[in-house]
């Protein structure tokens, strides 16, 4: 190549991706600072201008083979780190899609649990409320029956005969006490009261009955989804139970409200505190059926300090039920110490 130039000579080698890699040593006559600079900026690897030393030269190719090695070596070592990398990228990614399949069959199986234990309560109430109604239409009204029967048969007993109508009397009142009771036991089966007038009027009911001073704040009117309303019927119930009989609780306040599709309850007492939701079975019972709605249950009772009991329940039925409530009926409540 006469008529080609140094400089043309080197762009030619630097553009030929199969020379590219080979070292240039430029020998060159012109030493101007500008002559040199043009040939390293046009792909050069050194320069030896003339005339030069037979050992300096052989010193500069060997010094650019050196590099020529290192740069191979390190072209090499990136090109392994690339594929180390892609290894990597690849066994990342697999892994990354084995944990979210593993995650997806987590959370089905979490909401089948879930959807589980809520089939569970259901069936649990159903089966209560078919035995409450066999209690009122089978041995109550047979109670009551037997104690009109009574009463009637004393009112043909004569005068005369005071010691058999005492004895009518007895019995009419032993059936009395025993009918209250059956009415209490199937209460706490199921609550006719929840069925007939929803949770604002089976709250009222629960603390008419309670033993103790109860008031209530009742921010919610209308039906909830049923689910929802037995579950806060037996949270109350549980937790006016506890503060009576465990905590020797004189007052209790009860506050039920909606907010942002949830069912808020809290029930605070002025007992002794040391509740212990991992003992008894009624808090562990209750612990399960607000968990089995989605709901949330938290306590805090500390010694001499009183109880607070915190739910949250999704207003959604196991059903998909979301009827809400209609909070601008909400007012006080104050039950009456019995």
């Amino acid at each position: 190549m006469p008529r080609t130039s140094g400089r043309d000579l080197i762009q030619a080698v630097r553009a030929d991706d199969t020379l590219s890699a080979i070292p240039v040593l430029v020998l060159t006559a012109r030493t101007t600072v500008g002559a040199r600079i043009d040939r390293l900026d046009v792909g050069a690897d050194d320069y030896v201008a003339k005339p030069f030393d037979a050992a300096e030269f052989r010193a500069r190719v060997r010094s650019l083979l050196r590099i020529k090695d290192y740069q191979d070596t390190i072209r090499a070592q990136a090109e392994e780190l690339s594929r180390w990398n892609r290894t990597l990228n690849d066994q990342v990614r697999q892994q990354v899609q084995q944990i979210e399949g593993l995650r997806a069959e987590l959370e089905a199986q979490l909401r089948e649990v879930q959807a589980s234990r809520a089939r569970v309560v259901q069936a649990a109430d159903d089966a209560r409320r078919r035995f409450e109604r066999d209690l009122h239409d089978g041995a109550q009204q047979r109670l009551v029956t037997i104690t009109l029967r009574l009463r009637a048969a004393k009112e043909s007993v004569p005068p005369a005969l005071g010691e058999l109508r005492a004895e009518f009397d007895h019995a009419v009142s032993d059936l009395s006490d025993a009918l209250e009771e059956l009415r209490e036991i199937a209460r706490g089966i199921h609550p006719s009261v929840l069925t007939d007038g929803g949770l604002r009027a089976a709250l009222k009911s629960l603390a008419q009955r309670a033993p103790i001073r109860v008031d209530l704040d009742i921010g919610v009117a209308g039906q909830l989804p049923e689910q929802v309303e037995i579950t806060a019927y037996y949270v109350v119930a549980e937790a006016l139970t506890n503060a009576a009989k465990h905590a020797n609780a004189s007052a209790v306040t009860v506050e039920v409200h909606a907010t942002e599709g949830i069912l808020h309850i809290l029930v605070r007492d002025d007992g002794t505190g040391g509740a212990d939701l991992t003992r008894g079975t009624g808090l562990v019972g209750l612990k399960d059926r607000v968990e089995a709605l989605g709901g949330l249950i938290l306590w805090d009772s500390p010694r001499g300090k009183g109880t607070s009991l915190r739910v949250e329940l999704p207003l959604i039925a196991a059903n998909g039920d979301t009827r809400a409530p209609h909070p601008h009926e909400s007012d006080s409540i104050h039950g009456q110490e019995t």
